[in-house]
């Protein structure tokens, strides 16, 4: 399933760098995002999704009688008002389509719903609750748009082997964003800051010795050793490949990936072990996630998801 005909992003000076792209896209368009926002966040319900092994997954809800569904799974602790899931939601919600954001575990303020942290190597909670919500809400199809390791995890399950998806930025090789993040001084001190947060919530109330381990990391990598070993792996590399996207580990058959070559959070030259794999859609710019090409309207990201959804779903 490839990307319908579209004219290449082509952002105006100054939003052609993949930094300031990607800022702009995370923060920089918040205040217009959530004021398009408003009537989905108004209108949208919250559920709770309850996977066979237990695990309990939130979900914010908007449906329309007789449209087609897409689930949004976002980027790693991002939530159903991050500014990328945000504007895609209200701009799909627009053109017809039922919208489910659905939270990974602890992500989305639901670190109480369940006792162990959020692990990226284990995917099938997340499957499991796509499907208990295509079943609860019954329509008539169903597609994904996912976002950087929320699209990783997507590649990776079974249960969407025959819904269309649209993985936006996926982290391929976990390893080599992990060192592109942590050579960034501004990457590095936004997610181990956000990271620890949530280990450190996680931990309160629990044993004072049950995240310790972590609390004193100040990179990614350090951070990813200490949880390797608390998921049973031996060595931080073992569990960085657990969730990497190599032939072995793709399951999502009817994908296409969407990214841009001046991603400073993802690099580029990863995407080149999918040709052959999966349609990949390469943009010259566009940053980690965003594709922006205005503040205040829809961005080309959007348009682009309305249109695949479109062509992919009816």
């Amino acid at each position: 399933m490839a990307l319908p005909e579209l004219e290449p992003f082509a952002p105006r000076w100054p939003l052609r760098h993949g930094h300031l792209q990607t800022l702009v896209g995370s923060r920089g368009r918040r205040p217009w995002v959530y004021r398009r926002g408003r009537g989905i966040d108004a209108s949208a319900r919250s559920e709770l999704i309850t996977a066979d092994n237990g695990v309990r997954l939130s979900v914010t809800v908007n449906t329309l009688d007789d449209a087609p569904l897409v689930i949004i799974v976002p980027g790693f602790l991002g939530h159903a008002r991050s500014t990328y899931v945000l504007s895609a939601a209200s701009h799909l919600h627009a053109c017809g389509f039922s919208v489910a954001r659905l939270h990974p575990r602890d992500h989305g303020n639901s670190l109480h719903l369940n006792e162990a942290l959020f692990d990226a190597a284990h995917v099938e909670e997340l499957g499991a609750a796509m499907n208990g919500l295509a079943a609860r809400i019954n329509p008539r199809a169903v597609g994904v748009l996912a976002f950087s390791l929320g699209a990783n995890m997507v590649l990776r399950l079974d249960a969407v082997r025959h819904w269309p998806v649209l993985a936006v930025c996926p982290t391929l090789d976990p390893a080599a964003t992990m060192a592109a993040v942590d050579a960034q001084a501004l990457y590095r001190y936004f997610f181990v800051r956000k990271w620890l947060r949530m280990i450190e919530a996680k931990g309160r109330g629990r044993p004072a010795s049950a995240y310790a381990d972590a609390r004193n990391c100040s990179s990614a990598a350090e951070i990813s050793a200490c949880l390797a070993h608390r998921a049973g792996f031996d060595h931080a590399a073992d569990y960085l490949r657990a969730h990497a996207i190599n032939p072995s580990t793709l399951r999502a058959e009817t994908a296409t990936v969407l990214h841009a070559l001046d991603d400073p959070i993802v690099p580029a030259g990863g995407f080149e072990r999918l040709h052959g794999l999966l349609p990949v859609a390469s943009q010259a710019s566009g940053g980690h996630c965003a594709f922006v090409d205005g503040l205040r309207d829809a961005s080309w990201l959007d348009r682009a998801a309305a249109a695949f959804f479109t062509q992919h779903l009816g």
